[in-house]
């Protein structure tokens, strides 16, 4: 299967959810791998569009967590994501934004906006939140039980 990476502004600080963070990227490792990487928080939206376009490849497939985005359920995610990593897809990047949202130029480069849900989330929960959903589908597209233990 392809490659998947994180992109995201600035630095997980609460400590449990980079512990899970941690946790799923671990149970991720059994399966499907993904890397995370951290680009600086900066002062504007722009700012910071800057340093997660600079992050990609023109093979790049990003998907932006974005509020206006489309919403899947976990089933439905798991099935987009099992056809880009068998499609020939070169690399999936998710990017996370700051909490100032994305600079529109990150909107039309991204080939797909993703909703985590109809609330709103601090982006440092988003991106515990899609590691776990990225785990979740990563057990439904190899079958297995779902592991629910801490």
């Amino acid at each position: 299967m392809g490659g998947i990476t994180i992109v995201a502004v600035g630095k997980i600080r609460t400590s449990f959810i980079r512990e899970g963070i941690e946790i799923y990227q671990k149970r991720l490792s059994r399966g499907f791998r993904v890397t995370v990487r951290e680009v600086p928080k900066r002062t504007s939206s722009a700012d910071e569009a800057d340093e997660v376009l600079n992050t990609l490849t023109t093979r790049d497939f990003l998907i932006a967590l974005d509020e206006r985005g489309q919403v899947f359920t976990s089933a439905h995610f798991a099935e987009s994501l099992q056809k880009l990593l068998t499609s020939g897809t070169h690399h999936i990047v998710f990017a996370v934004g700051g909490a100032e949202g994305w600079d529109d130029r990150v909107r039309s480069r991204a080939n797909l906006l993703l909703s985590l849900s109809n609330l709103t989330f601090p982006h440092q929960l988003a991106r515990l939140i899609l590691m776990e959903q990225l785990y979740r589908a990563d057990s439904i597209i190899r079958g297995v039980p779902y592991h629910k233990d801490g």
